[in-house]
């Protein structure tokens, strides 16, 4: 989840999963992040089925619920590669001049996101068993210059993960 460009991290773990064998599907945001990332990417040399890219906006129940719905066999794996703030008010700011809407939104898109997810594939039974879940998060231990909101959100998400290693984890 979360397939910007060739460079993104999501691309390269898909990319090493795929020639492991693996049956990789990727998300984007919406339907016109559909056609503009194959575009960027066959403009990069890379082809790139459209059919390989879902929609779902994570902030979206209704985008989770039809990704659900669209997921035909069961996952053995899931990236939550999903990263977002305004960078406009929520990078390189003092956080508190950054709007409060700006900053949920942050957490929603980055954080809340992977929960929402995996609620619906969990209820939907749309994982193998001994599935495995990876999201992407960077060092929150310390605090980073200019990386604004992002620094806590990441610490929100890796709370989440253990959470959910916790509730998941015997299953």
């Amino acid at each position: 989840m979360g397939l910007l460009s060739p460079q993104s991290y999501a691309w390269s773990i898909g990319e090493e999963a795929r020639k492991e064998g693996a049956n990789v599907q990727y998300t984007v945001q919406d339907e016109q992040t559909v056609k503009r990332t194959a575009r960027n990417f066959r403009n990069q040399g890379i082809p790139l089925d459209e059919t390989q890219l879902l929609p779902c906006d994570v902030t979206k129940g209704e985008d989770i619920d039809k990704l659900v719905a669209d997921i035909k066999s069961p996952l053995d794996g899931m990236l939550y590669s999903i990263a977002y703030v305004n960078p406009k008010t929520a990078l390189g700011v003092p956080l508190w001049e950054t709007p409060v809407e700006d900053v949920l939104h942050g957490f929603h898109a980055s954080a809340i996101g992977l929960v929402s997810v995996i609620g619906g594939l969990v209820r939907a039974e749309k994982f193998n068993p001994n599935a495995s879940v990876v999201a992407m998060t960077f060092d929150s231990r310390r605090a980073y210059p200019n990386y604004g909101w992002m620094g806590p959100i990441k610490g929100a998400l890796e709370g989440i993960n253990r959470y959910l290693a916790m509730e998941l984890g015997p299953e």
